[in-house]
């Protein structure tokens, strides 16, 4: 095989990562800059939060609490639809099995859960309750 195959071979089974430009940050700002627009942000973040919601969002911003991080940043994913956050399907999220607002349910903890793994479908593998049927 000649080296030309040998590199379309690799080229057609390697997936080229995607190229997004920010333009819209500018690598030279310094420290205060980066400060003032990481303030501006978090502003605008408040103001378009729904006034039910704006206490969580801001207490998660003082950083004194991962639970009050975690709610505000599902109810974010869900753009504040806590409805959306219980019954969320992104099951590949790293916060799916400790997402605020879901329903307890016995021997359904995250920790059964983790343990057992979530693909261990067997009849009481995971404390008693058969594993949720998760496809992709």
């Amino acid at each position: 095989m000649t080296d030309n195959a040998k590199e379309d071979v690799e080229n057609k089974y390697v997936m080229p990562m995607p190229t997004i430009p920010r333009t819209d940050i500018p690598n030279d700002l310094t420290h205060e800059e980066k400060v003032e627009r990481f303030h501006r942000v978090r502003a605008e973040e408040l103001r378009s939060a729904p006034h039910l919601y704006r206490g969580i969002v801001e207490r998660a911003y003082t950083g004194r609490s991962k639970a009050v991080a975690l709610k505000a940043f599902c109810l974010q994913c869900s753009n504040y639809q806590r409805n959306e956050v219980a019954d969320c399907r992104v099951y590949r999220c790293a916060l799916w099995l400790v997402r605020p607002y879901q329903e307890k349910m016995p021997g359904n903890d995250a920790n059964v859960a983790m343990a057992c793994g979530v693909d261990d479908k067997r009849e009481g593998a995971c404390g008693g309750v058969a594993a949720p049927d998760i496809a992709d």
